[in-house]
């Protein structure tokens, strides 16, 4: 097979109705989910995660601090001035 007949056969299945079906599906799921996270429930979900991360963040930091008498690892945990 040459790359013309590869080229043909790519043509075909792009110009295919169940192809383009799905693909105009898949748009439409990414927008859905895009407003989901930007609108929607997702948002509460990413916010309250964004949350929980800092917290555990600054936890972290707290202990690294503490258990290294305020020196800290590469910078993080240094006891702030």
């Amino acid at each position: 097979m040459n790359t013309d007949d590869l080229k043909n056969k790519a043509e075909e299945l792009i110009n295919n109705e169940h192809v383009q079906n799905a693909i105009n599906h898949g748009k439409a799921a990414v927008e859905a989910g895009k407003e989901w996270i930007t609108n929607g429930e997702g948002k509460e979900y990413l916010d309250k995660g964004k949350a929980a991360l800092k917290e555990g963040k600054d936890k972290l930091e707290d202990f690294v601090e503490e258990k290294t008498a305020g020196k800290g690892i590469l910078g993080f945990g240094k006891k702030e001035e």
